[in-house]
């Protein structure tokens, strides 16, 4: 294999510079295509886009301690900014009763559903008690799929779990 000549390397190194060129020109010109595409898709205000969109409300981020100015960490931290982030939480609680019933004066009255009220339990949605049915038991059951008896109860004889089903039923 013959030695490279001087010649072959003096054009070597023409030759990359040139493609060195061409690599940056095809470069800067998909950057601008892009960018251009970004913005024909998203319109001219896409750096706008940390702005909430119309009709959302945007969630107030004060800090809740009375006279506070400051913006809060957000609802993992209790809607406090870092100077009250140590405040007693009684003090918290105060501050967030307030802040609830001076928000609920300033809306207006909700509207009434035409729909009557239901009673608990009935259809979905009702909550049920999760008590043992069995009578003086104060023991938390396992829930339906053990009917309503606690660890306590759970063997007990069928009679004796219908009787208080029935009991249960008629007391409401």
């Amino acid at each position: 294999m013959p030695m490279p000549s001087q010649q072959d390397a003096e054009l070597r190194k023409i030759v990359t510079q040139h493609v060195d060129q061409l690599v940056k020109v095809i470069e800067e010109s998909v950057r601008r295509e892009i960018a251009d595409a970004v913005v024909a898709m998203c319109g001219p205000g896409a750096a706008a886009a940390s702005r909430p969109a119309r009709g959302v409300k945007a969630r107030s981020m004060a800090c809740i301690a009375p006279g506070c100015s400051n913006a809060s960490k957000g609802p993992r931290f209790r809607y406090l900014c870092a100077d009250h982030m140590d405040a007693p939480a009684k003090d918290v609680e105060a501050w967030r009763a307030a802040r609830k019933s001076g928000a609920r004066q300033e809306q207006a009255p909700r509207k009434r559903s035409l729909r009557p009220a239901r009673a608990a339990g009935v259809g979905r949605g009702g909550a049920r008690s999760m008590d043992c049915i069995a009578p003086n038991c104060g023991n938390r059951s396992k829930g339906p799929r053990f009917q309503y008896l606690c660890d306590k109860h759970i063997g007990a004889p069928k009679k004796d779990v219908q009787a208080w089903r029935a009991a249960k039923k008629a007391a409401g």
